[in-house]
């Protein structure tokens, strides 16, 4: 359902995806399947706590560079909200705020 709905609202392509949902905690392995992810031209979705949201953006920067995103928190409950636009304004706005609830992220394919 999240998945659904995150790609109905999201802004970004949605003709191919891949979900991922959790990556795994341990760094490296994290930063070794982001690094293979990177090439791929489709959207990518990925579930996030808001204990390790920060981390995976930032993570996302520096693997993938500059890319547009959509960060969906709450959906389908009372708090629902998404955001939308370039990796690394969105890692500055959710620097400066608690993160809280569950969060589907979407990040754009790597332009071919």
């Amino acid at each position: 359902c999240g998945i659904t709905a995150a790609l109905s609202i999201c802004g970004l392509p949605t003709t191919n995806f891949t979900f991922l949902g959790f990556l795994p905690r341990k760094k490296g392995k994290r930063r070794k399947i982001l690094g293979e992810l990177s090439q791929r031209s489709e959207t990518l979705i990925f579930y996030e706590s808001p204990f390790r949201i920060l981390a995976l953006l930032e993570e996302l920067l520096g693997i993938f560079g500059e890319r547009r995103i959509a960060i969906c928190r709450e959906l389908t409950k009372k708090f629902e909200e998404t955001v939308s636009g370039a990796l690394s304004d969105l890692l500055r706005s959710h620097r400066e705020k608690k993160p809280k609830g569950e969060f589907v992220i979407l990040v754009e394919g790597k332009n071919v």
